[in-house]
């Protein structure tokens, strides 16, 4: 990819991409879509939108926000399979959550965590040379 520069010099997206502008039509549509049964995921999925961005435009609007997260059947099934050997990444991405709300609903069962398959880099180890 080749760095974007502008007047002021490197930037850190496409100068000619324009911010999305929420219109009144946007937001109404985002309503309509939410109100309908798609997920924030969803829609931001089919409109190009981060789904953090379409929760915060619907908040923003009076939405009243579905409860985000498991049911109690789905946490029993995320159990079975984090103890089955999946990563709370597979088990987040099987139900359409992030990984830390598997995380929070396996530790409220009282299931022990495994430690990370990619160790967190310390910024005191020391450098290769």
């Amino acid at each position: 990819m080749t760095p974007v520069t502008d007047t002021r010099g490197l930037v850190s997206c496409a100068v000619e991409k324009a911010p999305t502008s929420y219109t009144p039509e946007l937001i109404a549509a985002l309503r309509a879509d939410y109100e309908s049964g798609l997920s924030a995921r969803e829609i931001g999925d089919a409109r190009g939108l981060d789904r953090v961005t379409v929760l915060k435009r619907l908040r923003a609007a009076g939405v009243k926000i579905r409860r985000q997260g498991l049911e109690p059947g789905q946490v029993d099934t995320a159990v079975a399979m984090y103890k089955a050997g999946q990563t709370l990444a597979q088990v987040g991405a099987h139900y359409g959550v992030a990984q830390g709300t598997v995380g929070r609903y396996l530790k409220e069962r009282g299931v022990t965590m495994r430690p990370p398959l990619v160790p967190a880099i310390s910024a005191s180890s020391p450098s290769a040379g």
